[in-house]
Parts: structure tokens; sequence; C-alpha cells
């Protein structure tokens, strides 16, 4: 006989363990969150989702990935979670027609107004209310699941005895975000990069002003630091907890992510799922999850609601291996004495600490003297060609 947690509510046993739920940006990252073991993948759908800066999917190959998905026994997810504004509602009614003949297993939205055109007109397609709607208590679940949404996506501010207790009050499906990204807002309920940068985070265009370095009436050293650069969210050790306490999926944040990190933290929390009483493959999920290289881990808000280590102040959290510091630019030509190895074809980042930019590129010429290499180890000095141009181009993105 299982004894359930008192920090769940001391509820009954989830009839099943929870769904495993992964993000997906790319059609490759797609299919290696199917390979490495999740339960069901979400994607952006092809018009007015909350990551309106990654490259939107056609049609054809959103059809594609539900196919491969249920050939695999994987449900496919679609985010539709933008607010739409009066002159679009045309293109989103032309949208859900389309969707609903591709026939996904979820629709996740936040905006009432496409909400009363699918209960309306497309009532074929099943509702999940995205954690955007901000569902914090009790009534705001209840009025939601008598609205006809079948799933409520949590927000990260809650605590396992908050979750538990929506859980006995309700019969709905509650998904929780487990792993990732965190906002240092109410769950992307933030104004700061309209404020800061003229685009809205609701309208999926957030600019992360939060990852910025900022200074305190314009003091250097202590006075200057990443204030709102919230840690990365790791809920691996509090899975049976999360079960317990009756949470029907468990998600993972990072539709922007490259297939190598959304594959290795499947991989980690599919074996802690599939394990749950093996210490030993406890401590290789955790293996997989530093293979990720997120950010500094955190419990978030799981385990109460102020959390003493949801922020790094002084540490950028940037994603990634330190490869160095900048040594020269000439030209084109970034030169970088190495601290790890890297190979032609790489993705790097360059973070200008003084202002706190970020530029993205990937490394297609590089040469260690005067020869050009394919990769360069540790220690070595290797000039990095085009860098300067693709920075630009990064920037005006």
């Amino acid at each position: 006989m299982e004894k359930s947690s008192p920090k769940a509510g001391n509820l009954p046993i989830a009839p099943r363990k929870p769904e495993l739920l992964a993000p997906a940006g790319t059609i490759e990252v797609f299919e290696t969150a199917v390979a490495a073991g999740a339960d069901a993948v979400y994607i952006g759908a092809p018009f007015f989702n909350a990551r309106e800066l990654a490259r939107h999917f056609s049609m054809a190959e959103v059809a594609a990935m539900i196919d491969h998905g249920h050939r695999h026994s994987v449900k496919v997810f679609l985010a539709m979670n933008s607010l739409v504004k009066e002159e679009e509602l045309p293109k989103a009614v032309e949208s859900l027609a389309r969707l609903e003949e591709l026939a996904p297993d979820g629709l996740i939205i936040q905006d009432l107004g496409l909400y009363y055109l699918l209960k309306n007109h497309f009532p074929k397609l099943r509702l999940h209310a995205s954690t955007l709607m901000a569902a914090h208590n009790g009534p705001a679940v209840k009025r939601l699941a008598a609205l006809g949404f079948k799933r409520i996506v949590l927000p990260r501010e809650l605590t396992v005895p908050e979750i538990a207790a929506l859980r006995a009050e309700t019969g709905v499906e509650l998904e929780v975000f487990v792993h990732g990204a965190m906002c240092f807002s109410y769950s992307g309920l933030c104004l700061f990069s309209s404020y800061q940068g003229g685009k809205s985070g609701l309208r999926g265009r957030c600019v992360q002003p939060c990852r910025r370095r900022y200074t305190w009436q314009g003091r250097k050293g202590p006075g200057s630091g990443y204030f709102f650069s919230m840690n990365d969210l790791q809920g691996l050790e509090l899975l049976d907890q999360l079960r317990l306490a009756g949470v029907d999926s468990l998600k993972i944040e990072g539709r922007m992510r490259n297939a190598s990190y959304v594959g290795n933290v499947v991989k980690g929390y599919r074996l802690a799922l599939d394990k749950p009483d093996d210490r030993e493959a406890r401590r290789e999920a955790l293996k997989f999850l530093d293979l990720a290289m997120g950010r500094k881990p955190t419990l978030g808000y799981f385990p109460g609601p102020n959390p003493q280590d949801a922020l790094t102040p002084h540490h950028s959290g940037n994603v990634g291996k330190f490869l160095g510091k900048v040594k020269t630019v000439r030209g084109q030509v970034v030169s970088v004495q190495l601290k790890e190895g890297v190979e032609r074809g790489d993705r790097l980042r360059l973070h200008q600490e003084d202002s706190g930019d970020r530029q993205a590129f990937s490394l297609k010429v590089m040469g260690v003297g005067k020869r050009s290499v394919e990769s360069a180890k540790v220690g070595e000095t290797t000039n990095m060609l085009d860098v300067v141009t693709s920075m630009q181009v990064a920037t005006s993105v």
C-alpha cells in the first residue's frame, strides 16, 4: 500500500502517471521529441501563436506532424494562444476551418473571441485553456471547465498544495509546466517587452528585456545585475508529489529550443517517470538534464510562494557553454581563445556584457592561425569569419 504525500493534500493516487508533453519549434525537434519518448508534443499553429518570432509551420507540415505523431501513439497539440485583433478575425476563421480538418488532439487558446468562434462554428476541436488565461484559483478553473475547456494549463506561480486543491475541486484535466524558462511576471502576463521594446509578449513578440543587465542609478559593480532574469524551472525531484497532486500532464517549456535540448530533457523526464523508485535512474535522468545545458535550476513556486533561488542577479543566465571572451575584432573576423571545443556549424551567441545585447549566429567559417579548420580545441585561438555580418543580420530580424 502506498501512502500519499502530505504536501500533495493527502489525495488518492492519480489513476495513471502523468503525460509527458514536449515542445517543438521545428520538424527536427518534433521528430526528436517523439523518438525520445514524449507522450505528446505541442507546436505553434500556423498563425496566432505566442511564439510569433519563431518560424511558422505550414498547414502541410502540421498535417505531416500529426500523422507522424499518431503513427507513434503520440498526441499533437496546437498552440493558437495569441490575442487576435478585429481585422485578423477572417484569417483566424480560415485557419480554424483548415485546422479542424487536420484533427489535432487539442487547441491551446487564450482569446475569448476565438473561444466564441470555436464553440459556435468549430465544435470538433478540443479546447485547452492556455496559461495566459490566468486560472490561479478554483473558481477560475471551474468556470473554464464549464465553458467547455477539456484541459487547463495552470500558471507556474502555483504551489503543489494549491495544485492539489484545484484537483480536489474539479475533474478537468490539469497541465503543469515542470521544466524550462520562467517569466518574472505572472506566467506571460507581462508588459515589459511592450514598454521597453514596443513588442507585445501577449502577441507572441516578446524581446525578453528581462534577460538584460540593468544598473541602479547608473552604478557599476554591486549596483548592476540581471535583476529580472529568472532561473530555469526543474521539477524532476517533485514528480512524485505532482503525480499525487493529480496532475494530468507535465509540460516542458521551449518551442524556441533546439533538438539537443528537447531530446535530452525528454529523455531525462521519461526515465524518471518510468522508473520512479529507481535511484540510479533518477541520477541518469539528472545527467540528461545537465546535457541540455539550461540555466541554473530552481524548483520555482512548487515548494512555496516565495522561492529564494528563482533569481541569480549577478549571473547572465546564458544557456550553453562558455567558449571564451572575444580578444580582437578585425573587419568581419572575431578572434577567441577557446575555453571549450567548437566545430563548424555550431550555433553560437555573442553576449555584450555592457549592454546585455545578445546576437546568435551559426559558425560557418573559422581558422586557427592561417589554416582553415573544421574544428578547434580548448586553448586554441580561433578566428571566426563573417561573424560581424551574421550579427548584423541577426539584429535586423
